[in-house]
C-alpha cells in the first residue's frame, strides 16, 4: 500500500469518527511522516521516537508486556471488545495475535520478531505508543523482570 494511500485511509477513518487522532507517534526515521501528520492533524500530540532506547524493539516488547501482564496490579492496556469481532488483515487483534519472533538458523526462536510487512505494524505501533505515553514509568521493571523457569 502507497504513502498516500495510507495517508487517505486515515483521512477516512478520522472522518468517520468526527474527529482527530489523540495521539501519534512516528517512527524517527521517517520524518516526513512527523511533518505529515502535523499539518494533517494540528490539534493531535505528535512525537517520534526520540533515541536508539525507546526506538529498541526489545525494550518497546517489553514495555508493552509489562502492560498488558504487569507483575503487580491490573493490566494498563487491554483492547477494546469490539475490536475481537473485525477480522480485516491489519485489525489491531489480528496483527497481535499474528506477531511471530524469526526462526534462527539453529532452528530455535530468536530475541527479534519476524517483520512479515503486514501483521509487524500493527503491533510496532502499539510498542512505539505504550514507550512514548508509559515508557518511563517501566524502565526499571523493564530491565529486571524474569519468569520462573
Amino acid at each position: 500500500m502507497s504513502t498516500q494511500r495510507i495517508h487517505e485511509e486515515i483521512r477516512q477513518r478520522c472522518a468517520r469518527l468526527q474527529r482527530p487522532p489523540d495521539w501519534i507517534v512516528c517512527d524517527r526515521a521517517v520524518m516526513s511522516e512527523r511533518r505529515w501528520a502535523q499539518q494533517e492533524f494540528p490539534m493531535s500530540t505528535v512525537q517520534i521516537m526520540d533515541s536508539r532506547s525507546e526506538q529498541s524493539i526489545l525494550e518497546g516488547i517489553a514495555v508493552v508486556t509489562n502492560l498488558l501482564d504487569p507483575l503487580v496490579g491490573e493490566p494498563k492496556l487491554m483492547f477494546a471488545s469490539y475490536l475481537w469481532d473485525r477480522t480485516p488483515r491489519r485489525g489491531i487483534v489480528t496483527c497481535m495475535g499474528q506477531y511471530r519472533y524469526r526462526v534462527e538458523a539453529n532452528g530455535l526462536l530468536g530475541r527479534m520478531p519476524w517483520k512479515d510487512n503486514a501483521h509487524d505494524h500493527g503491533c510496532d505501533d502499539v510498542r512505539m505508543w505504550s514507550v512514548k505515553r508509559h515508557g518511563d514509568s517501566f524502565r526499571l521493571l523493564v530491565s529486571h523482570r524474569r519468569h520462573a523457569a
